[in-house]
Protein backbone atom coordinates (compact mmCIF):
# COMPACT_ATOMS: atom_id res chain seq x y z
CA UNK A 1 0.00 0.00 0.00
CA UNK A 2 1.71 3.51 -1.41
CA UNK A 3 0.01 5.74 1.48
CA UNK A 4 -1.99 6.05 4.57
CA UNK A 5 -4.07 9.00 5.09
CA UNK A 6 -4.97 9.72 9.05
CA UNK A 7 -7.97 11.94 9.55
CA UNK A 8 -8.57 12.77 12.77
CA UNK A 9 -11.88 14.04 13.85
CA UNK A 10 -13.58 16.27 16.26
CA UNK A 11 -17.12 18.13 16.08
CA UNK A 12 -17.11 18.20 12.30
CA UNK A 13 -20.35 16.76 10.98
CA UNK A 14 -20.74 19.70 8.50
CA UNK A 15 -17.01 18.87 6.94
CA UNK A 16 -15.82 15.49 7.35
CA UNK A 17 -17.60 14.01 4.10
CA UNK A 18 -16.08 16.48 1.61
CA UNK A 19 -13.08 15.69 3.46
CA UNK A 20 -13.59 12.08 2.96
CA UNK A 21 -14.82 12.31 -0.59
CA UNK A 22 -11.82 14.54 -1.95
CA UNK A 23 -9.52 11.50 -1.03
CA UNK A 24 -12.29 8.86 -2.33
CA UNK A 25 -12.42 10.11 -5.58
CA UNK A 26 -9.14 11.17 -6.82
CA UNK A 27 -8.29 10.70 -10.80
CA UNK A 28 -6.00 7.54 -12.01
CA UNK A 29 -5.24 6.11 -8.61
CA UNK A 30 -6.67 2.73 -7.41
CA UNK A 31 -8.19 2.10 -4.48
CA UNK A 32 -6.10 -0.08 -3.40
CA UNK A 33 -3.13 2.02 -3.38
CA UNK A 34 -4.38 3.94 -0.17
CA UNK A 35 -6.22 3.70 3.12
CA UNK A 36 -8.05 6.58 5.10
CA UNK A 37 -7.80 5.99 9.15
CA UNK A 38 -10.67 8.35 10.77
CA UNK A 39 -9.84 8.54 14.43
CA UNK A 40 -12.73 9.79 16.08
CA UNK A 41 -11.30 12.00 18.76
CA UNK A 42 -14.38 11.59 21.18
CA UNK A 43 -16.83 13.96 19.34
CA UNK A 44 -20.53 14.79 20.35
CA UNK A 45 -22.35 15.85 17.16
CA UNK A 46 -22.84 13.44 14.84
CA UNK A 47 -19.15 12.92 13.55
CA UNK A 48 -18.91 9.10 14.25
CA UNK A 49 -22.16 8.42 12.77
CA UNK A 50 -20.91 10.18 9.44
CA UNK A 51 -17.88 7.98 9.67
CA UNK A 52 -19.09 4.72 10.06
CA UNK A 53 -21.63 5.84 6.82
CA UNK A 54 -18.24 6.70 4.85
CA UNK A 55 -16.93 3.26 5.67
CA UNK A 56 -19.81 1.31 4.78
CA UNK A 57 -19.83 3.47 1.55
CA UNK A 58 -16.16 2.97 0.62
CA UNK A 59 -15.32 -0.36 2.73
CA UNK A 60 -12.34 -1.81 1.44
CA UNK A 61 -10.54 1.81 2.33
CA UNK A 62 -12.02 3.46 5.39
CA UNK A 63 -11.07 2.07 8.99
CA UNK A 64 -12.92 4.27 11.86
CA UNK A 65 -11.56 4.34 15.35
CA UNK A 66 -12.92 6.29 18.05
CA UNK A 67 -11.20 7.09 21.51
CA UNK A 68 -12.24 9.66 23.98
CA UNK A 69 -11.20 13.14 23.40
CA UNK A 70 -7.82 13.22 24.53
CA UNK A 71 -6.75 16.33 20.99
CA UNK A 72 -5.29 16.65 18.04
CA UNK A 73 -1.72 15.03 18.50
CA UNK A 74 -3.02 12.13 20.33
CA UNK A 75 -5.62 11.21 17.40
CA UNK A 76 -2.42 11.87 14.92
CA UNK A 77 -0.33 9.60 16.99
CA UNK A 78 -3.07 6.62 17.24
CA UNK A 79 -3.71 7.04 13.59
CA UNK A 80 -0.02 6.58 13.29
CA UNK A 81 0.25 3.48 14.48
CA UNK A 82 -2.53 1.43 12.82
CA UNK A 83 -1.17 2.64 9.40
CA UNK A 84 -0.04 0.69 7.35
CA UNK A 85 1.45 2.39 4.40
CA UNK A 86 4.59 3.17 2.84
CA UNK A 87 3.81 7.03 3.31
CA UNK A 88 1.27 8.61 5.52
CA UNK A 89 -0.58 12.15 5.32
CA UNK A 90 -2.28 13.86 8.04
CA UNK A 91 -5.31 15.44 6.59
CA UNK A 92 -7.65 18.03 8.75
CA UNK A 93 -10.96 17.05 8.50
CA UNK A 94 -12.45 20.20 7.77
CA UNK A 95 -9.98 20.61 4.97
CA UNK A 96 -9.98 18.76 1.37
CA UNK A 97 -7.44 18.08 -1.23
CA UNK A 98 -6.94 18.70 -5.07
CA UNK A 99 -8.16 16.26 -7.34
CA UNK A 100 -4.70 15.09 -9.06
CA UNK A 101 -3.06 14.72 -5.20
CA UNK A 102 -2.59 11.10 -5.11
CA UNK A 103 -1.01 11.09 -8.60
CA UNK A 104 1.37 13.59 -8.04
CA UNK A 105 2.42 12.07 -4.80
CA UNK A 106 2.85 8.66 -6.37
CA UNK A 107 4.63 10.30 -9.55
CA UNK A 108 7.30 11.72 -6.81
CA UNK A 109 7.40 8.66 -4.40
CA UNK A 110 7.87 6.04 -7.55
CA UNK A 111 11.11 8.78 -9.20
CA UNK A 112 12.33 9.92 -5.84
CA UNK A 113 11.24 8.02 -2.48
CA UNK A 114 11.61 10.62 -0.68
CA UNK A 115 11.51 10.36 3.56
CA UNK A 116 9.58 13.87 3.35
CA UNK A 117 7.18 15.26 0.47
CA UNK A 118 6.07 19.14 0.85
CA UNK A 119 3.48 20.84 -1.28
CA UNK A 120 1.64 24.25 -1.83
CA UNK A 121 -1.80 24.78 -0.34
CA UNK A 122 -4.86 27.38 -0.93
CA UNK A 123 -7.43 29.25 1.60
CA UNK A 124 -10.74 29.20 1.22
CA UNK A 125 -12.38 31.83 2.52
CA UNK A 126 -16.14 30.50 0.83
CA UNK A 127 -15.87 31.44 -2.50
CA UNK A 128 -12.37 33.42 -2.50
CA UNK A 129 -9.19 30.97 -2.91
CA UNK A 130 -5.72 32.56 -1.64
CA UNK A 131 -2.73 30.81 -2.58
CA UNK A 132 -0.53 30.13 0.72
CA UNK A 133 3.05 32.07 0.60
CA UNK A 134 5.30 31.79 -2.74
CA UNK A 135 6.31 29.43 -4.97
CA UNK A 136 9.39 27.09 -4.27
CA UNK A 137 13.00 28.06 -5.59
CA UNK A 138 14.44 25.22 -7.24
CA UNK A 139 11.40 23.03 -6.25
CA UNK A 140 13.25 20.25 -9.65
CA UNK A 141 16.19 19.35 -7.11
CA UNK A 142 15.93 18.09 -3.51
CA UNK A 143 16.77 19.18 -0.63
CA UNK A 144 18.08 18.05 2.93
CA UNK A 145 15.79 19.09 5.75
CA UNK A 146 18.22 21.06 7.61
CA UNK A 147 18.69 23.05 3.74
CA UNK A 148 14.80 23.36 4.21
CA UNK A 149 15.21 25.31 7.35
CA UNK A 150 17.96 27.32 6.41
CA UNK A 151 16.62 28.87 3.42
CA UNK A 152 13.44 29.30 4.92
CA UNK A 153 11.35 26.89 2.45
CA UNK A 154 9.32 25.45 4.86
CA UNK A 155 5.90 25.93 6.72
CA UNK A 156 5.10 24.47 9.80
CA UNK A 157 1.83 23.40 8.70
CA UNK A 158 2.07 19.48 9.21
CA UNK A 159 -0.55 18.80 6.37
CA UNK A 160 1.78 20.49 3.61
CA UNK A 161 3.67 17.35 4.22
CA UNK A 162 3.76 13.32 3.25
CA UNK A 163 6.10 11.41 5.80
CA UNK A 164 7.49 7.86 5.03
CA UNK A 165 6.53 6.10 8.01
CA UNK A 166 9.47 4.26 8.41
CA UNK A 167 11.12 7.48 8.50
CA UNK A 168 8.96 8.77 11.43
CA UNK A 169 9.43 5.69 13.30
CA UNK A 170 13.05 5.15 13.03
CA UNK A 171 13.36 8.60 14.25
CA UNK A 172 10.28 8.28 17.03
CA UNK A 173 8.51 11.78 15.18
CA UNK A 174 5.92 11.67 17.01
CA UNK A 175 3.43 14.87 18.23
CA UNK A 176 3.50 15.71 21.47
CA UNK A 177 0.19 15.31 23.62
CA UNK A 178 -1.99 17.34 24.98
CA UNK A 179 -0.90 20.76 23.60
CA UNK A 180 -2.09 23.61 21.09
CA UNK A 181 0.41 24.34 18.41
CA UNK A 182 1.71 20.64 17.66
CA UNK A 183 2.68 21.33 14.38
CA UNK A 184 5.38 24.09 15.46
CA UNK A 185 6.81 21.36 18.01
CA UNK A 186 6.68 18.40 15.59
CA UNK A 187 7.68 20.03 11.98
CA UNK A 188 11.48 21.73 13.12
CA UNK A 189 12.62 18.69 14.06
CA UNK A 190 11.39 16.30 11.62
CA UNK A 191 12.82 18.27 9.29
CA UNK A 192 16.37 18.07 11.00
CA UNK A 193 16.23 14.80 10.61
CA UNK A 194 15.48 14.66 7.32
CA UNK A 195 18.05 13.52 4.36
CA UNK A 196 15.54 13.35 1.36
CA UNK A 197 12.79 16.32 1.19
CA UNK A 198 11.30 17.38 -2.15
CA UNK A 199 9.91 20.59 -2.55
CA UNK A 200 6.43 20.63 -4.87
CA UNK A 201 5.09 23.73 -6.22
CA UNK A 202 1.53 22.27 -7.49
CA UNK A 203 -1.27 22.81 -4.39
CA UNK A 204 -2.43 19.79 -3.62
CA UNK A 205 -4.52 20.77 -0.33
CA UNK A 206 -6.92 23.47 0.81
CA UNK A 207 -7.61 24.81 3.96
CA UNK A 208 -10.66 26.08 4.65
CA UNK A 209 -10.87 29.37 7.28
CA UNK A 210 -13.03 28.23 9.56
CA UNK A 211 -13.54 30.72 12.05
CA UNK A 212 -14.81 28.57 15.14
CA UNK A 213 -11.85 26.27 14.64
CA UNK A 214 -9.57 25.83 17.66
CA UNK A 215 -6.70 27.10 15.43
CA UNK A 216 -8.49 30.31 14.72
CA UNK A 217 -10.29 30.95 18.54
CA UNK A 218 -9.09 32.80 21.43
CA UNK A 219 -7.55 30.29 24.05
CA UNK A 220 -5.68 31.53 27.21
CA UNK A 221 -3.93 28.15 27.12
CA UNK A 222 -2.27 28.53 23.40
CA UNK A 223 0.10 31.48 25.28
CA UNK A 224 1.30 28.45 27.63
CA UNK A 225 1.65 25.81 25.03
CA UNK A 226 4.02 28.00 22.95
CA UNK A 227 6.32 27.97 25.98
CA UNK A 228 6.05 24.14 26.23
CA UNK A 229 6.83 23.84 22.38
CA UNK A 230 9.55 26.82 22.93
CA UNK A 231 10.94 24.73 25.76
CA UNK A 232 11.15 21.20 23.87
CA UNK A 233 12.37 22.52 21.40
CA UNK A 234 15.47 24.40 23.19
CA UNK A 235 15.89 21.25 24.86
CA UNK A 236 16.42 19.25 21.46
CA UNK A 237 18.34 22.25 19.94
CA UNK A 238 20.82 21.28 22.59
CA UNK A 239 22.24 18.68 21.04
CA UNK A 240 22.51 20.33 17.41
CA UNK A 241 26.30 21.08 16.79
CA UNK A 242 25.70 23.26 13.59
CA UNK A 243 26.13 26.36 14.58
CA UNK A 244 23.98 28.03 11.68
CA UNK A 245 21.00 25.33 12.14
CA UNK A 246 20.88 26.03 16.09
CA UNK A 247 20.76 29.76 14.95
CA UNK A 248 17.56 29.06 13.08
CA UNK A 249 15.99 27.01 15.59
CA UNK A 250 16.99 30.01 18.02
CA UNK A 251 15.10 31.92 16.14
CA UNK A 252 12.19 30.71 15.95
CA UNK A 253 11.92 29.41 19.42
CA UNK A 254 11.67 33.38 19.67
CA UNK A 255 9.36 33.58 16.94
CA UNK A 256 6.72 31.41 19.80
CA UNK A 257 8.25 33.14 22.78
CA UNK A 258 6.78 36.33 20.81
CA UNK A 259 3.63 34.90 19.76
CA UNK A 260 2.94 33.54 23.27
CA UNK A 261 3.66 37.10 25.01
CA UNK A 262 1.31 38.31 21.82
CA UNK A 263 -1.25 36.25 23.66
CA UNK A 264 -1.26 38.36 26.68
CA UNK A 265 -3.19 41.07 25.72
CA UNK A 266 -6.35 39.32 26.11
CA UNK A 267 -5.86 38.16 29.55
CA UNK A 268 -6.82 39.04 32.91
CA UNK A 269 -4.29 39.52 35.26
CA UNK A 270 -4.63 35.83 37.32
CA UNK A 271 -3.66 34.09 33.98
CA UNK A 272 -0.99 37.07 32.93
CA UNK A 273 0.63 36.22 36.87
CA UNK A 274 0.35 32.49 35.91
CA UNK A 275 2.00 32.69 32.56
CA UNK A 276 5.05 35.30 33.73
CA UNK A 277 5.43 32.57 36.40
CA UNK A 278 5.69 29.14 33.91
CA UNK A 279 8.04 31.74 31.95
CA UNK A 280 10.54 32.21 35.06
CA UNK A 281 10.66 29.16 35.38
CA UNK A 282 11.61 28.47 32.01
CA UNK A 283 14.28 31.47 31.54
CA UNK A 284 16.69 29.68 29.70
CA UNK A 285 14.72 30.02 26.93
CA UNK A 286 15.93 34.00 27.05
CA UNK A 287 19.05 32.53 25.75
CA UNK A 288 17.24 31.71 22.15
CA UNK A 289 16.02 35.60 22.42
CA UNK A 290 19.90 37.15 22.95
CA UNK A 291 21.35 34.57 20.21
CA UNK A 292 18.80 34.69 17.98
CA UNK A 293 20.83 37.45 15.58
CA UNK A 294 17.25 39.48 15.23
CA UNK A 295 18.07 43.18 16.54
CA UNK A 296 13.93 42.96 18.20
CA UNK A 297 14.45 39.54 19.91
CA UNK A 298 18.08 40.06 21.00
CA UNK A 299 16.71 43.21 22.92
CA UNK A 300 13.95 40.98 24.44
CA UNK A 301 16.15 39.02 25.69
CA UNK A 302 18.45 41.56 27.38
CA UNK A 303 15.13 43.60 29.01
CA UNK A 304 13.98 40.32 30.21
CA UNK A 305 17.38 39.33 31.95
CA UNK A 306 16.91 42.59 33.47
CA UNK A 307 13.51 42.07 34.86
CA UNK A 308 10.87 39.85 35.68
CA UNK A 309 8.15 41.76 34.56
CA UNK A 310 8.18 40.37 30.73
CA UNK A 311 4.45 40.93 29.37
CA UNK A 312 5.34 44.78 30.36
CA UNK A 313 8.77 44.98 28.53
CA UNK A 314 7.41 43.40 25.68
CA UNK A 315 4.37 46.24 25.43
CA UNK A 316 7.08 49.07 26.04
CA UNK A 317 9.27 47.43 22.92
CA UNK A 318 6.57 46.97 20.87
CA UNK A 319 5.74 50.60 21.80
CA UNK A 320 8.95 51.57 20.72
CA UNK A 321 8.51 50.00 17.27
CA UNK A 322 5.24 51.47 16.79
CA UNK A 323 6.60 55.03 17.46
CA UNK A 324 9.82 54.37 15.54
CA UNK A 325 7.33 53.66 12.38
CA UNK A 326 5.29 56.81 13.15
CA UNK A 327 8.54 58.84 12.49
CA UNK A 328 10.02 56.66 10.19
CA UNK A 329 12.82 56.26 12.54
CA UNK A 330 14.66 52.54 11.60
CA UNK A 331 13.20 50.31 15.09
CA UNK A 332 16.26 47.92 14.87
CA UNK A 333 19.04 50.99 14.45
CA UNK A 334 17.57 52.33 17.70
CA UNK A 335 17.65 48.86 19.10
CA UNK A 336 21.37 48.23 17.81
CA UNK A 337 22.34 51.46 19.73
CA UNK A 338 21.04 50.70 22.62
CA UNK A 339 21.96 47.46 23.10
CA UNK A 340 25.58 49.11 22.70
CA UNK A 341 24.72 51.43 25.61
CA UNK A 342 23.95 48.33 27.49
CA UNK A 343 27.18 46.62 26.97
Amino acid sequence: MRISIVVPAYNVERFLEKCIVSIVEQDHVALNEFEIIIVNDGSTDNSLAIAYELKTRYPDVIQVITQSNQGLSAARNRGMAEARGEYIWFIDSDDWIAENSMEILFNIIEKQSPEVIHFRAINSFGDKLITRGKPFKNAEQTFTGKQVIEQNLWTTCVPFYVFRRSFLLEHKLFFYNGIFHEDNEFTPRMLYYASKVCLVNDVLYYVYQNPNSITRSVNHKKSFDLITVAQSLFNFSNDINEKLMRQRFYQFISLNINNALYGTTSMDAVNRRLFEKKLRKNKELFKCLRHSHIGKYVFEGILFYLTSHYIIAYKLLNLLHRKCRERNVSSSKMISDIICLLH
